[in-house]
């Protein structure tokens, strides 16, 4: 698998302003549908993402990342918060302030690849339907051009056109997120959220459709925000690295920066989680026992707290800000309050 680690091309300019954002779910109860509550799924994150750069979203399950993915999208709209993208023609537009009609060309610029290929495509759809619809709702091309148009874009993602009138029964796990893939890029998109796109399948096809995601990044300049749980793909794949846990960012830095140096706790069990090939070598989750805490009543304070053998007074009281501890390597941690104060 080839790895798309440098850093190099991250500062050519900001794709997208994430800023505070906030996505919170009502608990409803009762005849009424009284709201009695919320479901905290992503609970102030700010982070940017920059143009021609992956950026990994990495957390247990039910922290937020799928979530996030989808409220950046305008899948769902935010609760608070800002998301602001650099459009080729019109600079940053805050998204979130945008009505059906004026989605329509951040629609084009910004893809989704889905988890389960096996349920993102529509089974009563030939493939040619599936990756030209895109094409026909956007109005980008005459019908007598749509055959041409997917042809060629299978063979970018490197299936035989000749199957084009085929359902997405026929095709195998990998072949399928092919077509997703294809589905995604047939609008020429600037962004891809890229929701665990490999966990579905096979470990054989894996690597086959990273290397695929890496290569078409750099034939077409795609920026993805890539949302994974396995660590060893997120090294490959990504330039910076997010860490999150219960709606939260803790950490974030470049992929050299989280994996050589982890500073929040929470990243430091993750980093320490990872399979090792020596059976007698301990597992590393003893570092943060129990289990991710509940969204809808988050703990106060840091909200790793209860599982963190590091735990302070003041993380159970204040909620840490991030603090700078190196270069482009962000960290929300009690622990370098001083740290920061002599610097």
């Amino acid at each position: 698998m080839t790895s798309n680690g440098t850093s190099s091309n991250n500062k050519d300019g900001v794709l997208m302003q994430v800023e505070h954002l906030k996505k919170y779910f009502p608990i409803e109860k009762g005849f009424f549908k009284r709201t009695v509550g919320h479901v905290r799924a992503v609970d102030d994150v700010s982070f940017q993402v920059y143009r021609g750069e992956t950026l990994g979203l990495v957390g247990e399950t039910g922290c937020g990342k799928t979530t996030l993915g989808l409220t950046v999208l305008r899948s769902y709209q935010p609760t608070d918060g800002s998301v602001e993208f650099n459009f080729r023609d019109q600079g940053m537009v805050d998204i979130t302030e945008l009505n059906r009609k004026e989605l329509k060309p951040y629609r084009r610029e910004a893809q989704m690849i889905f988890q389960d290929p096996y349920t993102s495509l529509n089974a009563r759809m030939t493939v040619r339907d599936i990756i030209s619809e895109p094409l026909i709702i956007n109005k980008l091309c005459a019908a007598d051009e749509i055959d041409d148009r997917v042809a060629h874009m299978m063979q970018v993602v490197g299936l035989d056109n000749r199957y084009m009138r085929r359902y997405p029964h026929a095709f195998s796990g990998g072949q399928r997120q092919r077509i997703s893939i294809a589905r995604a890029l047939i609008v020429n998109p600037s962004f891809l959220v890229a929701d665990e796109p490999t966990s579905a399948l096979d470990v054989s096809i894996q690597a086959q459709i990273l290397n695929l995601m890496v290569d078409l990044q750099e034939e077409f300049g795609l920026t993805y925000l890539f949302i994974s749980h396995n660590l060893s793909v997120v090294k490959h794949m990504c330039h910076r690295i997010g860490i999150m846990y219960l709606g939260r960012l803790v950490e974030l830095g470049t992929r050299d920066a989280v994996f050589e140096n982890p500073q929040h706790p929470y990243t430091q069990a993750l980093m320490a989680a990872i399979p090792k090939p020596d059976p007698d070598q301990p597992s590393g989750l003893e570092s943060a026992p129990g289990e991710i805490g509940n969204p809808a009543n988050p703990p106060s304070g840091c909200a790793f707290h209860p599982r963190c053998s590091h735990c302070m007074d003041v993380c159970r009281e204040v909620r840490p800000e991030f603090i700078k501890v190196g270069d482009d390597h962000y960290v929300a941690c009690h622990l370098y309050d001083e740290v920061e104060a002599q610097t």
